[in-house]
């Protein structure tokens, strides 16, 4: 095996086709064409897959943060509507029996 192939085959693989297309015309087809490529070529097109992967796991893990910090913030303001909503409560009843 070539590096040229060794390249193509692991471009292939990261883009998820080892398993299910390897055997199909659309994989056969794109391993042709890469094999007409110089292998730097073939680095840049794997360099910019990894690059796109790991834009998606970094946006996916700000989106959860993000997301968990607002179920946070949703919970901090919850508990202080409570905590107000009892010195309230407390309030009127010491002015109640004050008035009374």
């Amino acid at each position: 095996m070539s590096l040229q192939q060794a390249l193509i085959d692991l471009y292939i693989v990261l883009k998820g086709r080892a398993k299910m297309e390897t055997q199909t015309s659309r994989a056969e087809s794109e391993r042709r064409n890469l094999l007409s490529m110089n292998p730097l070529t073939i680095l840049e097109y794997i360099k910019s897959y990894i690059d796109i992967v790991v834009n998606r796991q970094v946006e996916e893990a700000v989106k959860t943060m993000e997301e968990e910090k607002q179920d946070e913030s949703s919970q901090n303001l919850e508990q202080l509507t409570q905590s107000l909503e009892a010195e309230i409560r407390l309030y009127v009843r010491v002015r109640t029996r004050a008035t009374a």
